[in-house]
């Protein structure tokens, strides 16, 4: 059906009957003629959107660096109201 793109790592596809989160990983393989090349990997499928959001929340929130309690809220909270902001759903 339909894809979001998060930003050059991650999307958002769809089809009829669920959503799916993917990451690209592009191909390793330096003997391969596709190396260098886009390859998008399914990390997660729900049926509802929200969900989708709130894995990749989560999955953003684990790449943070080593922070104090303080400075990770922060930018937890950062991150929920730009995905609010930017797609207009609340995680």
């Amino acid at each position: 059906m339909g894809t979001i793109l998060i930003d050059k790592n991650y999307r958002i596809n769809s089809d009829s009957r669920q959503w799916v989160l993917e990451e690209n990983r592009p191909i390793q393989d330096k003997d391969s003629q596709n190396y260098g090349k886009d390859n998008w990997v399914t990390l997660a499928s729900q049926t509802r959107i929200e969900l989708i959001f709130n894995k990749l929340l989560d999955m953003k929130l684990k790449e943070l660096p080593t922070l104090e309690l303080k400075e990770f809220l922060k930018e937890a909270k950062k991150l929920k109201v730009s995905i609010k902001e930017e797609f207009d759903i609340t995680v």
